[in-house]
């Protein structure tokens, strides 16, 4: 009986330990949505991002770069946009963009990794999203636009 009860114990002790674990990291996280209206023109030019694991060709995009650097996201089902301020070109096919606006920074770090089509070259890397004391750290790949 007693190793019965001790069982129990360590039970309702790793869960309340997961329980706040995983809610200390959910209040600092930053879950970015799926952009589905643009709320700007986008002409040639455009990088598409979305989630490493979702295909380029859903158009479930996380973040997109208009020709004339304005990044943006969705979050809460508002867009945010951020204007690029930086590019750190570590060689021709790999660089880090950093885009400040709205209490947001964002780090987007890709590589070129191949054609996409006649139009877009093919980059993965990550996109790091940071509010105050909030962020998001995501494996993504998508389309860059050549012009």
């Amino acid at each position: 009986m007693k190793s019965a009860t001790l069982i129990g114990r360590v039970l309702v002790v790793f869960f309340c330990l997961s329980f706040f674990h995983g809610f200390s990291q959910s209040k600092n996280t930053l879950h970015l949505d799926v952009i589905k209206n643009y709320g700007i023109k986008l002409d040639g030019g455009c990088s598409y991002f979305t989630l490493d694991s979702i295909p380029i060709e859903s158009n479930n995009f996380i973040f997109i770069v208009s020709s004339k650097d304005i990044g943006f996201f969705t979050i809460n089902n508002k867009n945010v946009y951020l204007k690029r301020t930086k590019r750190n070109r570590l060689n021709k096919d790999q660089y880090t963009d950093i885009f400040l606006g709205n209490d947001y920074e964002v780090r987007l770090k890709i590589k070129k990794v191949g054609k996409f089509d006649d139009y877009y070259s093919l980059f993965q890397g990550t996109l790091q999203v940071k509010q105050n004391d909030k962020e998001c750290l995501l494996k993504i790949h998508g389309k860059v636009g050549e012009l």
